[in-house]
């Protein structure tokens, strides 16, 4: 009976929306894959042996990739998608319900006012593109829109 108890506990705990399942796949160059699911969501990351980082989630919450600029904005209530880090810059996949138009005015606004300078501005219906420099480094932003709402693509490069 006291087993019984115990399963009942651990079948529980897996369907409160902390559990996860954890598997590692390693290639013989060194690459790393870790499939992680929890409850509907699964995320996957990618990690080369140079360091370089993938993210990548179905149900979205995915971390900021590590040492992302600060004054490259994340969009207010975006759900982060996809994470990339590696030595030559970080990029962001965000979803938003809000529509194109608004988004790409964001990042206009923002960019701006966070002392990048840009340098090239596409719009059209199907997308936008803003892309500044500030220093040395670089930034893009790639705003589309599907049925589902608007994808946004920030890039930062060192």
């Amino acid at each position: 009976m006291k087993h019984i108890a115990t399963v009942l506990v651990l079948i529980a705990g897996c369907l409160v929306p902390g559990c996860r399942k954890s598997t590692t796949y390693k290639a013989e160059d060194g690459t790393r894959a870790t499939v992680t699911e929890r409850g509907k969501n699964t995320e996957v990351t990618i990690e080369g042996k140079d360091g370089a980082k993938v993210r990548l989630s179905s149900g979205g919450n995915v971390a900021l990739p590590e040492g992302f600029p600060k004054d490259v904005p994340i969009y207010p209530g975006s759900t982060v998608t996809l994470s990339v880090s590696t030595k030559d810059g970080a990029q962001v996949g965000l979803k938003t319900a809000d529509p194109r138009a608004k988004v790409a005015e964001f990042y206009k606004a923002q960019l701006k006012s966070q002392g990048w300078e840009i340098e090239t501005t596409l719009d059209s219906d199907q997308g936008a593109m803003l892309a500044g420099k500030k220093g040395k480094n670089t930034v893009a932003a790639m705003v589309n829109s599907d049925s589902e709402g608007t994808m946004i693509i920030p890039r930062a490069v060192p």
